[in-house]
């Protein structure tokens, strides 16, 4: 069950950054086509709005159109990334610290960091404040995964000082992936990780190809997630 009431987040409070180039090179431009009515890009930023435990929103973008999307919004704010941090190749880690030295110098600081990819457009600020409050209990990092059939590597976990394969309760071998979803993380703290199961079909749609931005209008034109709604 999604909570609705997190924990207080501490001093700082909790910012979601939301990483958005103009660049792509499966989908041209995809953060700024249309779903729904409106920019692909923007559906993350009102979910970040509309969730409770958020504190602060930023869009990090190298990109003037996502620019002036984002800074249409009150309380958002943009930090424009320099080109060599807005290729494919970019590690998203080298974003997000640049994402918050650029606030500091604003003298904007955080306690907690939560990542919305935009390309994940069917998440609630039910979903966000849920698992952001997993992080203000104590967790420093979370992450959603997805279950998937096969893997190049054995899982493996330590069952008695002994490495033995990961399986469900019909014994059957389980393999996880990291999703982009969501995730989040306290900076400067390395303790426990909360990894939550992505089970809804929703939202496992990653937009990356025009097959995927194909499926997403697919699901709103079948009424399989409504924007708005928490």
């Amino acid at each position: 069950m999604q909570e609705s009431n997190p924990p207080a987040p501490a001093e700082g409070g909790v910012l979601a950054i939301i990483p958005a180039r103009g660049g792509s090179k499966g989908l041209p431009r995809k953060n700024v086509l249309p779903l729904g009515g409106k920019p692909l890009v923007a559906h993350s930023i009102e979910t970040a709005l509309r969730a409770a435990s958020i504190n602060r929103v930023v869009v990090s973008t190298d990109d003037d159109e996502i620019a002036s999307i984002a800074a249409a919004y009150s309380g958002v704010d943009v930090v424009r990334r320099p080109a060599d941090l807005a290729t494919d190749r970019a590690d998203l880690g080298d974003v997000l610290e640049h994402a918050q030295e650029m606030l500091a110098e604003r003298k904007v600081f955080a306690a907690h960091v939560v990542v919305l990819l935009p390309t994940h457009p069917f998440r609630t600020p039910g979903l966000v404040d849920f698992l952001t409050g997993k992080l203000l209990q104590g967790f420093s990092t979370v992450l959603t995964v997805r279950r998937i059939t096969a893997a190049p590597w054995r899982n493996l976990v330590l069952n008695d000082g002994v490495l033995a394969p990961l399986k469900d309760e019909h014994g059957r071998e389980v393999f996880f992936r990291s999703y982009g979803l969501f995730s989040a993380y306290t900076p400067g703290v390395a303790s426990r990780c909360y990894c939550h199961e992505i089970i809804n079909f929703t939202e496992c749609v990653d937009i990356d190809e025009p097959s995927d931005f194909a499926l997403a209008e697919r699901v709103l034109a079948d009424n399989l997630f409504s924007f708005g709604v928490d």
